[in-house]
């Protein structure tokens, strides 16, 4: 006896891992990103959201207003990318640097290298996706050790590879954070 024939389609959205529902109430998928799945504004509201220092700090501090600040001491030429240099925690979160460079995270970090390629992609931003300039970077640890200064206390024993920034720091909630946010991604030429 021949079996019958079953046909079975295979959608093309067929997509790695489970997803999550962003708040512009897009579906996104962390371990299978796709350029048409990122949107400036989740961006913005999940950044302005997530709290530095893991939720350590002595008052809400956004990852949102830290990047528009990376943004606003680099050198202009890269300046989007030090907005966007942390876009990708919109998507997976936060983690903080102790855990996050451990081998035991080479998950965490395939992710968020894949987001960023996604994120490169929808932006336009491919030439410093995957190696990021090192005046961003220095730009970075600087602002660290500013946040660090403003919100953390006593970091005697911290290793912050730059000084702080000649800067003060007055956090602002969420809803201000997203808007500088995106008020600064139009500023670089970004469209919303």
């Amino acid at each position: 006896m021949i079996p019958p024939v079953v046909s079975v389609s295979v959608s093309p959205d067929l997509r790695k891992g489970g997803w999550c529902q962003t708040f512009t109430g897009r579906k996104f998928w962390p371990l299978d990103p796709r350029p048409e799945d990122i949107d400036i504004i989740d961006i913005a509201h999940a950044l302005a959201n997530v709290c530095r220092f893991g939720g350590h700090s002595r008052v809400f501090y956004s990852v949102a207003q830290h990047s528009v600040l990376v943004s606003q001491h680099c050198p202009a030429e890269f300046a989007m990318h030090g907005l966007m240099h942390d876009a990708a925690e919109a998507y997976i979160g936060d983690m903080v640097r102790p855990l996050k460079t451990q081998d035991e995270m080479i998950a965490y970090r395939q992710a968020e290298h894949a987001i960023n390629g996604a994120i490169a992609t929808r932006f336009d931003m491919w030439k410093w996706c995957h190696n990021t300039p090192r005046s961003v970077k220095r730009t970075d640890d600087a602002t660290l050790a500013t946040e660090a200064k403003w919100f953390m206390g006593d970091t005697n024993e911290w290793y912050l590879p730059e000084p702080p920034l000649p800067i003060e720091i007055v956090a602002v909630g969420p809803f201000e954070a997203k808007r500088m946010f995106l008020r600064r991604f139009e500023e670089l030429g970004g469209k919303l």
